[in-house]
């Protein structure tokens, strides 16, 4: 081979190599699967609408129309009112009271609604009447009539909590018009609570009592009577058997009614229309010198002054 063959196949050898490498590290492309980098969105997260029922009192066939995004609030099993309340429910309030001023014969009837696993032990049926009677208080508070006020309750498993954890407006309002006489609702009223009083059992030496489905209606009817005719009062008479001294039976007696006073302002009387005395061991109403007859007269009773 001749020095220019062998310099011509120099060149060739070269090139050939430069090409190789230069494919081999510039641009060959791996035959690994690339990860593409994706940026998560965040969720976005919506209210349910369920959590913010507004209020709305409207007269359908009137002319009393109040709605707001504000609502009466709960907590979970409670009938006590989150406060504070909303200035702007008291500012409709008022405007419903100068509306049931101008039509007396116009009432509201306040639903409260309860949830079937939401616990509850109080004087009354179920959760949703004392949800409701708890409004109707504050409404009575505003210096709304309660003459004009009566409650209902509906199970209502489609509460939904709040963020805050709690049940924002369980409560509707509804117009009526009177269809019976409340002078002879009342009269009805007070025949019914006379002829069978609510009375109220104790153990001995003890203040504590569970009311029967019987009793707790009757409570109902007491709380609704006392509505009806806010001037009236109602008198809880505290009884003991004879065993001790007649002295400490009377404490013990005044004990029992003071508790049962409590017990009913808790669930919705006013302190106001509630007199508690004692009579202790000098009314017994069955023989003390059984166990049954002493059980018996160990007893507070609630009736009409």
């Amino acid at each position: 081979m001749t020095r220019k063959s062998r310099y011509i196949t120099l060149v060739v050898i070269t090139i050939i190599c430069g090409s190789f490498l230069n494919w081999k590290f510039c641009c060959h492309t791996s035959t690994s699967k690339s990860v593409p980098i994706v940026n998560e969105a965040k969720p976005i997260i919506t209210a349910n609408k369920s959590d913010f029922k507004g209020m709305s009192i409207i007269d359908s066939k009137g002319s009393f129309s109040f709605t707001h995004s504000d609502h009466f609030s709960f907590l979970p099993s409670s009938a006590t009112l989150v406060t504070p309340i909303s200035q702007n429910i008291d500012s409709g309030l008022q405007k419903l009271k100068l509306y049931l001023d101008t039509y007396p014969e116009k009432y509201i009837s306040i639903t409260g609604d309860y949830k079937s696993n939401e616990q509850y032990s109080g004087a009354l049926p179920n959760l949703g009447l004392a949800r409701a009677t708890e409004v109707k208080n504050y409404l009575i508070s505003k210096s709304i009539p309660s003459k004009q006020l009566s409650i209902n309750s509906k199970l209502n498993n489609s509460l939904v909590l709040s963020k805050n954890k709690t049940y924002n407006g369980p409560i509707t309002f509804d117009f009526s018009t009177a269809t019976t006489n409340l002078d002879e609702e009342l009269e009805a009223l007070k025949l019914k609570i006379q002829a069978n009083p609510l009375v109220l059992y104790f153990k001995t030496g003890g203040s504590n009592m569970q009311l029967s489905a019987i009793q707790k209606q009757k409570v109902i009817d007491i709380s609704r009577y006392l509505d009806i005719a806010p001037e009236k009062s109602i008198i809880l008479t505290g009884h003991t058997d004879n065993v001790g001294n007649e002295l400490r039976n009377t404490a013990l007696g005044q004990k029992r009614a003071e508790f049962v006073k409590i017990f009913l302002i808790k669930n919705g009387i006013s302190a106001a229309k509630i007199i508690a005395k004692s009579k202790g061991p000098l009314e017994p109403i069955a023989d003390n010198t059984t166990a049954k007859g002493r059980s018996k007269n160990r007893r507070t009773v609630i009736n009409i002054n």
